[in-house]
């Protein structure tokens, strides 16, 4: 008795909801005109009573209670009490379904388990299947009114062929106080047995298999009889109905149009005499029907217009699992390859109006996105401030090993022809916005400071950072000697600077430029690879050099331990050949 609107909803368009309000079967109207007629008839004696049969005595006596009513009406929480216990409602009409009971599993493994197409295992496949339809057979009977209708008494069942006389007389042979639903799954069980011990079913574990599917229905059943016997309670449904009815009973009163007083129009809306209460019926019609709803879905199992089709679903099971475990047994197609073969993505046809409709396909919301294509990935460092535990990203402290350039195959244009020059130049432009992180970035590009702001060349000190890669790159300058490739990719060579300043290319071997060259003269460019003159580059006071060695890595805190213990090489060192001489002694004494 289920009322089926899907296909009318299935495109949203104008009018699709409207046409629905016009169905009677199922509908809010056929749930509510009952009480709807009966609450305006009241409504309308009483008015007709206080406009035509009241002395001036009893009208003013009648406008006070009409008042009184409309004011504390109010203080009934409907809404709450009302929405919360519809909710509960719909959870449990929800679970009931799930719990409804569909042979469909088992039948299938039923076919598949027991194998065998003499008449024995034929006998066996449908006795198992009958079993489980009349299992729930009985538990219908004793929770659905329409079922309990076409089988009154357990005869009846024999009658319907559900159930043999022979089967009928163990039935009645175990006496037990308590419902007997357990019986046929029994004997379910005890087939599944016989058949492994003939040899119908091959294995052990195909049995547990077999077994743990008919559990499964048998749990699903079983659980309809504890809804049925644990409803929600009757104190919380008392409630709900007697807070609507209790309601509606006071607007009877509170919703009447009287003639206001100077005194009386402070309590009461000013309103117009329309004879008919509209706004009242309407919230009638929605908080009534709001209400039907959780008595239709209370008890699916009744005969309402939304209760479930247990007849049609007893009917459906054993018509099914005949079909299934007899008829189609051993029956399959013959193998053959299938009209997608020789296609290695295969797309069946549409029809001409299904074809109009453009496909909406799978893919990610940022595929199309638009993004910029650096030549180079960076790894920030963190510091999170003493005042504030916010971390905030160290742009402007970027090492030469934190500056990844991006290999590119063959195919890939390199749209970055300034290498990482210009990529630190964006960032430092788009990114940092300070005018300090500016100049330190902008201090690769032609025009840079010769020192930092707040510093100056007296109180500078030297880098301790400096990378081999750099020392190789002297060595290539001043002796022609070429420096060996770079671990760090395979086929490229880096070059490390030091403080921030990351000017680490990576430059493909054999495309090094020739050391007879000058800085400004044409040689074999690649859009990776530059120079720098290390004399132009910003120094480093001491104060600084000291916070900036306290996030260095472990290699770097040795190192400051062995300069903390040799106070007197706290001196400025120009020369690359003193910077390479302290960190080789780091490395000797290990401290």
């Amino acid at each position: 008795m289920t009322v089926n609107y899907s296909l009318d909803v299935s495109t949203s368009s104008f009018f699709c909801l409207y046409r629905l309000l016009f169905r009677w079967r199922g509908s809010v109207w056929k749930s509510v005109w009952t009480e709807l007629a009966t609450w305006l008839a009241v409504y309308s004696c009483l008015s007709f009573t206080y406009r035509m049969m009241l002395d001036k005595e009893q009208r003013a006596i009648f406008e006070d209670l009409c008042i009184f009513f409309y004011a504390y009406s109010d203080y009934i929480p409907i809404t709450f009490m009302l929405g919360f216990y519809v909710s509960t409602v719909f959870t449990r009409w929800w679970d009931v379904f799930m719990n409804i009971g569909w042979v469909d599993s088992p039948m299938l493994l039923v076919s598949c388990l027991i194998r065998g197409a003499d008449v024995r295992a034929r006998i066996i496949r449908r006795n198992i299947m009958r079993y489980l339809v009349l299992t729930q057979a009985l538990v219908f009977r004793d929770i659905s009114a329409s079922v309990k209708k076409r089988f009154p008494t357990v005869q009846h069942l024999v009658t319907a062929g559900l159930m043999t006389e022979a089967e009928m007389k163990v039935f009645e042979a175990v006496e037990s106080p308590h419902a007997k639903y357990w019986q046929p799954m029994h004997w379910a069980f005890c087939l599944c047995r016989c058949s492994r011990e003939e040899g119908l079913i091959s294995s052990d574990i195909l049995l547990m298999d077999l077994l743990d599917k008919l559990r499964q229905f048998r749990v699903n059943v079983m659980n309809l009889t504890m809804y049925d016997w644990v409803p929600v309670p009757l104190v919380y449904t008392q409630v709900v109905h007697i807070a609507i009815r209790t309601y509606f009973f006071l607007a009877i009163f509170g919703r009447q149009y009287i003639d206001l007083s100077a005194r009386d129009q402070a309590a009461m809306p000013k309103t117009i005499d329309i004879y008919i209460p509209i706004m009242t019926i309407l919230q009638f019609i929605c908080f009534v029907g709001w209400m039907k709803v959780a008595e239709v879905l209370l008890n699916p199992l009744g005969e309402d217009d939304d209760d479930f089709e247990c007849n049609w679903i007893l009917d459906r099971n054993l018509q099914v699992a005949f079909s299934v475990v007899d008829d189609a047994y051993g029956k399959f197609p013959p193998d053959a390859k299938d009209p997608w073969w020789e296609t290695s993505h295969p797309e069946p046809l549409y029809t001409a109006e299904s074809a109009a409709r453009p496909p909406n396909p799978q893919m990610g919301s940022c595929k199309f996105m638009p993004t910029e294509d650096d030549d180079y990935m960076v790894r920030p460092h963190i510091r999170i401030n003493a005042n504030n535990n916010e971390p905030k990203m160290m742009w402007d402290e970027l090492d030469g090993d934190d500056i990844v350039p991006i290999e590119r195959r063959n195919h890939q244009k390199n749209e970055n022809e300034n290498g990482s020059i210009d990529y630190l130049n964006r960032l430092s432009e788009k990114k940092l916005g300070a005018l300090s992180r500016l100049r330190r970035h902008s201090g690769l590009g032609p025009q840079l400071p010769k020192q930092r702001r707040g510093s100056s060349a007296s109180t500078a000190t030297p880098r301790k950072k400096r990378s081999m890669s750099s020392m190789f790159m002297n060595d290539w300058a001043t002796t022609g000697k070429q420096p060996p490739p770079s671990s760090r990719h395979s086929s490229f060579s880096s070059l490390n600077c030091h403080d921030g300043l990351t000017i680490s290319p990576s430059i493909p071997n054999g495309h090094l430029p020739s050391p007879d060259l000058g800085y400004n003269e044409e040689r074999p460019r690649s859009p990776n690879a530059w120079m720098i003159d290390e004399n132009r580059m910003p120094v480093i006071t001491e104060e600084e050099m000291r916070r900036r060695d306290s996030r260095s890595s472990y290699p770097d805190i040795q190192c400051r331990r062995w300069w903390s213990a040799h106070p007197f090489l706290l001196i400025p060192v120009q020369t690359r050949a003193r910077r390479v001489l302290a960190v080789t002694i780091a490395g000797v004494t290990g401290k």
